[in-house]
């Protein structure tokens, strides 16, 4: 029953460079969930206790509020329990179908949808009103065994995995019902792209994944491997869109999918059953549970390379990110003040001649921004960028410096 209690809803989050969020780890076997400092790696405080067999978190866009799914393996119905993050307490326990998996929040934040699985009286998807926090519909029609799901940017599309069918439901969640189904072995986990162009679909069966283009609704690639008895389960991917995390349950790996040539480019060693990812707000860091290992590895994206490990949970299965919350974005001009003040961090190891280089590239930026000529800033956002390619290539900053840098600015030109 393992594997299929380790699957991924990935949880899209803002970015905000200065934030400090915390994550959220469901443990399996402790009924609870402990919070994690993603800037110390640390376990905060003590577990929140929850219903029985947490799996799945997701949490509100505004970061107020977490949906953990309680799976409850030994009897039927489950339920979902919302978290207050200011409080860490259970504010509420909502009744659902039979054995809740997945879970995702709508891009507006009033909708949660909940997977339930029907492992012993059938399935379900539970429809949850999040002002309200009550079932205010159920889908039962055309399922089989649903396990996962994520929702489009602009959440007009529900994606829905489905193990028994083979498929990933696409549900037009103006009417709920479902409008296309592309076919995928054992569907298991499902990431959408951050431009909402294309879905990475696991498959346990498969030891691999599959890519479908949204626009269509067709598999346009796969299965693809990564490698043999992998079990391919959880798969997350960055907030610039350039890589995908498939979480390997079957070989205690994960492997790095470039998204441009849909290839792995490399493997990383995690601890054993890794089952969920979830990326740090700013997307500097990756957090994997590995479920029979009682752990969760930190994995920095930039170099591909486990970092930290943390100890001390029950059969983690479910990750996921506070977002931070509206009085903690950053405009623009805050988070381009806030990379040129990272430009000094020792970390990145750039010269005094660097560091006041790409501060003049970044105050030009600045001050385009607040004169409100976004254009304009975004080119001298671009030519910062190529400043740093250029810096890379010739040897004089490192691919973690470089990697740091250009996902920052990314994310500034993303927002503008």
């Amino acid at each position: 029953m393992h594997k299929l209690l380790t699957s991924l809803t990935f949880v899209a989050a803002s970015l905000a460079l200065s934030a400090q969020p915390y994550g959220y780890v469901t443990n399996y076997a402790g009924n609870s969930v402990s919070v994690v400092n993603a800037a110390t790696n640390a376990i905060v405080g003590s577990p929140i206790n929850v219903g029985p067999n947490p799996s799945f978190v997701a949490f509100t866009p505004d970061g107020k509020h977490a949906y953990v799914t309680n799976t409850n393996a030994a009897a039927s119905p489950g339920g979902v329990s919302v978290i207050d993050t200011t409080t860490n307490t259970v504010i509420a326990t909502i009744p659902v179908g039979d054995q809740p998996q997945g879970v995702a929040i709508s891009p507006d934040g009033t909708k949660a949808w909940v997977i339930d699985f029907g492992y012993q009286n059938g399935p379900g998807i539970s429809i949850i009103d999040t002002a309200t926090n009550t079932v205010t519909s159920t889908i039962t029609s055309g399922l089989g065994a649903p396990f996962a799901a994520t929702f489009s940017p602009d959440g007009a599309r529900a994606y829905v995995t489905d193990l028994a069918l083979g498929k990933v439901l696409v549900f037009d969640t103006a009417t709920n019902t479902i409008v296309a189904s592309p076919s995928v072995v054992f569907a298991t986990a499902v990431a959408v792209t951050p431009d909402g162009k294309h879905l990475y679909v696991t498959s346990e069966t498969s030891n691999g994944f599959f890519v479908i283009d949204t626009s269509t609704n067709t598999v346009t690639a796969g299965p693809i491997s990564t490698g043999t008895g992998s079990s391919a389960d959880g798969v997350v991917i960055t907030p610039d869109g350039s890589k995908a995390f498939v979480v390997n349950d079957g070989n205690a790996t994960v492997s790095v999918i470039d998204t441009a040539t849909n290839t792995v480019s490399t493997t990383i060693g995690v601890g054993a059953c890794p089952a969920n990812g979830a990326f740090s707000p700013d997307g500097s860091k990756l957090f994997i549970t590995n479920f029979c290992s009682g752990t969760v590895s930190v994995i920095n994206p930039a170099t591909n390379t486990a970092i930290a490990t943390i100890t001390g949970l029950s059969q983690p299965l479910g990750v996921g990110f506070q977002a931070p919350s509206q009085s903690q974005q950053q405009t623009p001009a805050q988070m381009v003040s806030a990379l040129i003040t990272k430009l000094s961090d020792p970390t990145l190891g750039l010269t005094a001649g660097q560091i006041s280089s790409f501060t003049d590239k970044l105050n030009n930026a600045l001050v385009s921004i607040q004169a409100g000529l976004n254009k304009q800033s975004i080119n001298q956002l671009n030519a910062f960028l190529n400043s740093v390619q250029t810096s890379l290539k010739t040897g004089k900053i490192s691919a973690t410096a470089a990697a740091t840098l250009t996902s920052a600015a990314n994310q500034i030109i993303a927002v503008l």
